[in-house]
């Protein structure tokens, strides 16, 4: 096994907080070099930890065993604390559905699965990397076009996810995110937007992508809700006109 650095937080955390799983990037393609991150707000571990990835199948294992393996509890007293573990990065090299499995092997030798994640890995489009736009310095009153792909994604009936809509956000500092398209995914996945005066003062754009699971009956419930990358978008005010 890969011996990783333990990045142990002595934070206050509320103890309502669950253990979460999160990946880099977060919504993966085919080729892609994913790194899994575990935040377990109240591990019970031994200080000395060795932490493995390994992909079984679709299964992606994420193993948190005491140094030396196998060592009594005399040997590894048991730290109750906010940890984070970053896993060696992994290839995930076929579009299909991945799981993501986080255990723990406690100082008595017994292996306990934590908590796991469903993963879908796209064939394309990692839409948390797809948005584009037509020109990234602009003034109000000009026309943006907005490009990116269609996140979609059923290997065979009965299963995947489906894209039904999307809207875009512009951004400001400090402020709410401003929307100001939405569309139906059967529009496609590109967007012209004319920007009013109330936008002056704009940084950055992004795409949100209303997802629902594929059955055969049709699209059913909310798969996921996915952003996009944030585009720097400089919107200036208009350019006063000389007087003649």
């Amino acid at each position: 096994m890969k011996r990783l650095s333990l990045l142990v937080l002595f934070l206050a955390l509320p103890a309502s907080a669950a253990t979460t799983i999160t990946l880099s990037p977060p919504t993966p393609r085919v080729g892609d070099s994913v790194i899994v991150t575990v935040h377990d707000n109240f591990g019970s571990v031994c200080p000395a930890t060795t932490v493995s990835a390994k992909l079984t199948g679709q299964t992606l294992v994420i193993d948190v065993v005491p140094t030396p393996p196998g060592c009594a509890a005399s040997v590894c007293p048991a730290v109750v604390v906010p940890i984070v573990y970053s896993a060696p990065p992994v290839v995930l090299a076929e579009a299909k559905p991945y799981s993501i499995e986080y255990a723990i092997t406690e100082c008595n030798g017994m292996r306990r699965v934590v908590a796991t994640k469903q993963v879908l890995v796209r064939p394309q489009c990692a839409f948390d990397r797809a948005l584009t736009v037509s020109q990234s310095e602009v003034t109000t009153d000009s026309v943006v076009t907005f490009r990116w792909c269609d996140p979609s994604y059923s290997p065979f009936p009965d299963f995947g996810e489906s894209a039904t809509a999307y809207r875009i956000y512009l951004v400001r500092d400090d402020d709410a995110p401003i929307l100001v398209h939405q569309q139906n995914a059967s529009d496609g996945t590109i967007a012209s937007v004319r920007l009013a005066a109330t936008e002056a003062g704009v940084k950055g754009a992004f795409v949100e992508a209303d997802m629902c699971n594929v059955t055969i009956a049709g699209c059913s419930g909310t798969a996921a809700l996915l952003k996009s990358n944030v585009v720097p978008l400089n919107v200036a005010p208009p350019r006063r006109r000389r007087a003649s």
